[in-house]
């Protein structure tokens, strides 16, 4: 019979690591009293993936009053912050943990695309939550309409990647009129109508929005110097055109470590700062004017 240090040692399979990821979480959720749901990967209902699709990392909902409270129960079991909330993405939505035993998992104190304020957009993902077991754990998810929408609003940050297109056609696409138009009806109500128009390649049917831009680029792919011209064009105030241009220069510290490995020195946060710099300039030589605000769809882009 295997010692105890021998099944700790013993590999496991992504998919299976990461279903006991999604299982620990719960129960540390359990304990403390704090709401989560479990998103995307083994928390899709089989009817919206050909179950083919796999995540690398767990995904979980907190109730955003509720963030700081896991953020430390997390880190009191053993869970290490790789990058903040702050770091994570443009829309400072999730913040990535670690463990030596479960992996990775990203917390979501809101759920990008979604405008509604988060503590009410929780609420309504909360209110029509179902139950799904997960490694022999039930853990509450979205039903099944709300799974569909943020797994295509997920896929309208995707730059039409075959995976990002997959989940489209999976979550939306091949479902029945009716659904869709549920799905829709269910993004309109919480504010995430811009986003879904991305997904679904019907953003020029929204021309005026100052974040039609950003949501294009997110959707298509495209240089920096694109996205940075897109964030500047979202940027409505003068406090966040200001934090888009500080941006542009600044250097991530966490994503450096990420890059190197280890906590990098002053030597080598300094010469990622002149990288940056000039990165940045070398894409706004090679790419001196935008991209056209609309460009054309083929047939196949679509769906």
């Amino acid at each position: 019979m295997p010692t105890l240090d021998a099944v700790d040692a013993a590999p496991l399979d992504l998919p299976v690591r990461v279903q006991l990821c999604h299982a620990a979480l719960q129960h540390l959720a359990d304990q403390s009293g704090l709401d989560v749901l479990h998103v995307k990967g083994p928390a899709i209902d089989s009817a919206l993936t050909d179950r083919k699709r796999f995540s690398t990392d767990a995904d979980i909902l907190i109730r955003p009053s509720h963030t700081a409270a896991l953020q430390r129960t997390l880190e009191r079991n053993g869970w290490r912050l790789v990058t903040s909330f702050k770091a994570g993405s443009f829309f400072e939505h999730a913040a990535n943990y670690h463990h030596d035993s479960w992996g990775y998992v990203d917390v979501h104190r809101r759920f990008p695309g979604v405008t509604m304020h988060p503590d009410e957009a929780f609420e309504e993902l909360w209110s029509r939550r179902q139950e799904m077991v997960i490694a022999q754990w039930p853990c509450p998810v979205p039903g099944l309409v709300d799974q569909a929408m943020l797994l295509t609003l997920h896929a309208a940050r995707g730059e039409n990647s075959p995976r990002a297109r997959l989940d489209v056609e999976n979550a939306f696409d091949r479902q029945p009129e009716d659904f869709q138009r549920q799905v829709r009806d269910r993004a309109d109500d919480l504010g995430a109508t811009l986003a879904l128009a991305a997904a679904l390649h019907e953003l020029d049917q929204h021309p005026e929005d100052p974040m039609t831009d950003l949501w294009r680029f997110y959707a298509e792919g495209g240089t920096r110097a694109d996205e940075w011209r897109a964030r500047w064009r979202a940027a409505l105030t003068a406090q966040t055109r200001a934090r888009v241009l500080i941006g542009i220069v600044w250097v991530n510290r966490e994503f450096v470590a990420m890059e190197l490995g280890h906590e990098p020195s002053s030597a080598e946060m300094r010469a990622a700062f002149y990288s940056r710099i000039r990165n940045a300039v070398n894409s706004l030589r090679r790419n001196p004017r935008p991209r056209p605000v609309h460009p054309p769809h083929s047939p196949q882009d679509q769906g």
